[in-house]
């Protein structure tokens, strides 16, 4: 290559416009014009480039198909040879697509196994976001927020310090009220924002004031009386609305019973 500052193995047209670089290997940057600071080692290696600028390829036809792009790295036999104008791509061992534009690809279909020093036990600081990291069926990983939806084809545990946000209906702060009944439908403790009628045996009736904005997720508890400790009773949440829900208890007998309980609302 005839510019100032080239260096080439190989033959190449002389071209004083393309400066600053260094060819290893028949055919290596033999279609430059004007580009320049470019690398290339191994046969064909950058050969169409003609006006890129700041690329490196290392390997048989690495590069081999790259016009005008620039800042591209390709280590390996035809590595990143799908890239034709694209600029700002790293490709190991992967010929990459045409499309790739500030991509990093490492390996090819015949890699089934990744290893990655270096993550596993160190620990971040106390104020670094966590992420969740995602693979795709092409290969591409990437993160999404907490406040995604994840699906696992098998169970998902998670310990330590995190802490993901649950989204609600809405963005507003969820409220919770929560309360213990005697068997007479008294109130006996718990939040404010909710009052308690008893209409007949074995069947109430909680109101939430003021309502929530939707029907709210609602958990009820009936406890044994000291009469029969050993009683199992049957709870049964009815016509659930976002200002109040009617609670029915029975006996094994499939009688109404009148028994202490206990609730939790959960809503906006």
């Amino acid at each position: 290559v005839g510019g100032a500052g080239n260096r080439t193995l190989a033959v190449a047209p002389a071209n004083p416009r393309a400066v600053h670089n260094v060819g290893t290997g028949l055919s290596s940057l033999i279609g430059l014009t004007t580009g320049s600071f470019n690398t290339a080692t191994g046969t064909s290696s950058l050969s169409a480039c003609t006006t890129g600028l700041n690329n490196c390829a290392y390997g048989h036809a690495a590069l081999n198909l790259l016009q005008n792009g620039s800042s591209n790295i390709a280590i390996g036999t035809s590595a990143g040879s799908a890239i034709t104008t694209t600029s700002n791509n790293i490709m190991i061992g992967a010929a990459g697509v045409a499309s790739d534009s500030g991509v990093i690809r490492i390996g090819s279909s015949s890699q089934t196994t990744c290893f990655l020093n270096g993550i596993y036990g160190n620990t971040e600081p106390a104020a670094t976001i966590r992420r969740l990291v995602y693979a795709t069926d092409g290969h591409q990983l990437g993160t999404t927020t907490t406040t995604g939806t994840v699906t696992t084809d098998g169970n998902l545990q998670i310990k330590g310090n995190y802490a993901p946000t649950v989204p609600l209906a809405s963005a507003a702060t969820p409220r919770i009220l929560y309360g213990y009944i005697n068997s007479a439908g008294i109130k006996q403790t718990g939040s404010d924002g909710w009052n308690v009628d008893k209409l007949e045996t074995g069947k109430f009736k909680i109101t939430f004031t003021p309502a929530f904005t939707g029907i709210p997720s609602l958990t009820v508890a009936a406890y044994a009386n000291t009469e029969n400790p050993n009683m199992r009773y049957d709870t049964y949440i009815y016509n659930m609305k976002p200002g109040e829900a009617m609670i029915y208890i029975i006996d094994p007998t499939v009688s109404w019973y009148d028994v202490n309980f206990s609730f939790q609302a959960i809503g906006v």
